[in-house]
């Protein structure tokens, strides 16, 4: 997972609907320092959707329970293996413990975001506990876009009423993936144009001032 320039990490602890405001307002500062790299990183980044959003708090407030849901998948993982060799009990139990810790997880992130992204946040859960990736962003508090169900696992480890969306399209995923970069870069390009103008404004004062001034020390030379 990538280092983060200084200060970006705190964006995604605060809530979505001022992401965008806080992102370019810290690129802006990083610009004015002449850290112009770390600036485009900055507003290159994404804002989480609401279930990632919910679940970045959760990981910031509470990481010993993510830390606990990427152990437990790899608990299964390694009971699924033993049951193939005849032990199904570890099997069972690998399994209530990683029921519990998504129905918690899902339950706090629920409570945050409201009950219309319960199947995001059921998902995204479910990714984090075997997809390596997802599990590291998570843990780190940084996600920004809901995870699809894991195609080839156990989902009877989410609550019924938590259980995830059917697969979502590949495809389709990448075009919203696109869409989403062309979106930030677009942002960007706006805020380097504002911040253009901006000198540009500021040029335009200064030099009137310059004729004015020019201009009153001839006419008294003149006069």
């Amino acid at each position: 997972m990538d280092e983060l320039p200084e200060g970006a990490d705190e964006l995604y602890g605060i809530d979505p609907s001022g992401f965008i405001a806080a992102r370019d307002a810290l690129a802006k500062e990083l610009k004015g320092k002449g850290e112009v790299a770390a600036a485009s990183r900055v507003r290159a980044l994404r804002r989480p959707t609401a279930a990632a959003a919910a679940l970045n708090r959760v990981a910031r407030d509470e990481p010993a329970l993510v830390a606990d849901l990427v152990k437990a998948g790899q608990q299964l993982a390694a009971a699924q293996a033993a049951a193939v060799r005849g032990d199904r009990e570890a099997l069972r139990d690998a399994s209530r413990h990683r029921r519990d810790l998504i129905g918690r997880l899902a339950t706090a992130a629920t409570e945050i975001v409201g009950a219309t992204h319960r199947e995001a946040i059921a998902a995204t859960i479910e990714a984090a506990a075997v997809d390596t990736e997802v599990g590291e962003l998570l843990a780190a508090g940084r996600l920004t876009r809901d995870a699809p169900p894991p195609s080839a696992f156990d989902l009877t480890g989410v609550p019924e009423e938590l259980a995830p969306p059917p697969r979502i399209n590949r495809k389709a995923e990448e075009r919203r993936l696109r869409a989403d970069e062309e979106v930030a870069a677009a942002e960007g390009a706006l805020a380097d144009a504002e911040q253009a103008l901006e000198a540009a404004e500021a040029a335009t004062v200064a030099a009137r001032h310059a004729l004015d001034e020019a201009r009153r020390r001839r006419a008294a030379l003149d006069g």
